[in-house]
């Protein structure tokens, strides 16, 4: 699977009954790779729909065609209903947030357990893990409580392949309680992933 088609499948992953997001932006994403490769430009390989093309690639705008950019114009707008829509993204998010404070990384590897317990204590001051970029406010904290409980279920990062998957409930803390021997939560049989 290519880095565009893994990037995609893993976001709307979370968005359950989002297929004609996912055809828009994917159909956005090989509209502008193709405008740009048509102009002999190295494009990325993969668009994510977490960013936008217009303020990550300013130096092409003007070889893409303007109804292009309306698109992407168009596209957080869409992607902030997305999120509205779908709990597990924004909590996607706030974990990746997590990771990029704790561990300068996209996901707060090995720390889903922790953070899952933290949230759910009600104590904001039980951080287990050091907030370097100061992320952690108490509105974060009460968002993060929130989406916990809308979302019905877990996130954690299963392997490189798989990236982040989402656990109902009750598959989590089979995991959770299966991991008390195998350790796999704590990484024991779960491969680093590259940061």
């Amino acid at each position: 699977m290519n880095k565009r088609a893994k990037l995609i499948r893993e976001f709307f992953s979370l968005a359950q009954g989002e297929q004609s997001e996912r055809r828009l932006f994917e159909q956005l994403a090989v509209d502008t790779y193709g405008a740009l490769t048509a102009e002999g430009i190295r494009a990325p390989t993969a668009f994510d729909p977490r960013t936008n093309f217009l303020e990550h690639y300013p130096q092409w705008h003007h070889v893409v065609p303007p109804s292009l950019l309306e698109r992407w114009k168009d596209w957080p707008a869409r992607y902030q209903e997305l999120m509205q829509r779908n709990p597990r993204l924004e909590l996607r998010e706030m974990m990746h947030d997590i990771g990029e404070t704790s561990q300068s990384a996209t996901w707060p590897y090995y720390l889903e357990e922790a953070i899952q317990d933290w949230i759910d204590s009600g104590d904001v001051g039980a951080m287990p893990f050091m907030d370097h970029k100061g992320v952690v406010t108490i509105e974060f904290y009460s968002r993060l409580r929130e989406l916990r409980q809308r979302a019905g279920g877990w996130l954690y990062w299963r392997n490189s392949k798989s990236g982040v998957v989402f656990l109902r409930e009750a598959k989590w803390q089979q995991l959770r309680r299966e991991s008390k021997s195998t350790g796999y939560l704590a990484g024991s049989g779960r491969p680093l992933a590259a940061r």
